[in-house]
């Protein structure tokens, strides 16, 4: 291989897998702390804690970190971000930190129904005017207004369930969530790169998926910690957007078939997560 597609390869992988381990270490540490002050200094270990137990305070400060880290990760492989964007990609780090802003926000709903609709529907609207930043060209200059209607719609209701779902798979501590997650990101980073012939597009997606692996990494060892729910929020919902991307600008034979594919992923890794535990349980009532 290329020394420097290699450089490149490991510039994208090192960092963001490194984040990711650090963050559940400190999600650990802060939540074993609050176990023991909560508990008259009783030293307590990390089964049952997980990133909740940061509260919202935390979850502002994983935001941070999290804005942060895109902004410098895009700066190391890409460059600086543009402002203002002068192409779609440009949009992409934007896109990725108005998204966890909102995941952000939805964190402030109380947990339950509403919170989801709220969710889905803030979602939703986000990715609308990510897509059209996406495409404006396009839809300028070629598209129809059956196919914008086509293209947007397809996109936002299948970028909303891959967000939704991602966030899903890891909404429970261990690392069978985090290893689910990680290959859902996984997948779209390749694809991005082995289909769709889009590098920059696949490494983009790429700092999300190493984020989540050394954040899996991590929980092999402090298994009951979890990723907070906004930033998986964010790290879908941005994916999608890239793949949108690499859906309408990369070189795939069939390109809407393949994103559909992408699309889908997390959905059969959470039915699949949801019968094995559906079967472990019932397997443990009837030992009991």
């Amino acid at each position: 291989m290329d020394p420097t597609v290699l450089r490149q390869l490991l510039l994208g992988v090192v960092p963001p897998v490194v984040g990711g381990a650090v963050l559940v270490l400190v999600l650990w540490w802060v939540g074993r702390r609050r176990g023991s002050v909560g508990r008259g200094g009783a030293g307590r270990g990390a089964a049952g804690f997980h990133a909740t137990s940061s509260g919202l305070r935390g979850t502002f400060i994983v935001a941070l970190c999290a804005a942060v880290g895109v902004v410098a990760m895009h700066a190391l492989l890409f460059g600086q971000p543009r402002i203002p964007p002068t192409s779609a990609f440009d949009w992409l780090p934007i896109s990725a930190l108005v998204l966890l802003v909102a995941g952000v926000l939805t964190e402030l709903v109380r947990p339950g129904p509403v919170r989801r609709v709220v969710t889905m529907v803030v979602i939703a609207a986000l990715l609308v005017g990510a897509g059209w930043l996406s495409a404006r060209n396009l839809i300028a200059n070629s598209w129809t207004a059956g196919r914008v209607l086509a293209e947007l719609g397809g996109f936002v209701c299948l970028g909303t369930g891959f967000a939704l779902a991602v966030t899903r798979l890891g909404s429970r501590p261990g690392p069978i969530a985090l290893a689910c997650v990680t290959v859902a990101l996984g997948v779209a980073s390749q694809a991005s790169i082995l289909f769709f012939f889009s590098l920059k597009l696949g490494q983009f997606v790429g700092i999300f998926a190493a984020f989540a692996g050394g954040a899996f990494a991590a929980s092999l060892v402090l298994r009951s910690v979890a990723l907070p729910r906004s930033l998986l929020l964010a790290a879908g919902a941005a994916t999608a957007v890239a793949v949108f991307q690499a859906l309408h600008f990369g070189d795939a034979a069939r390109p809407h078939l393949t994103a559909l594919g992408v699309a889908l992923v997390p959905w059969v890794l959470l039915a699949g997560l949801t019968g094995f535990r559906h079967w472990r349980e019932s397997r443990a009532a009837r030992r009991g």
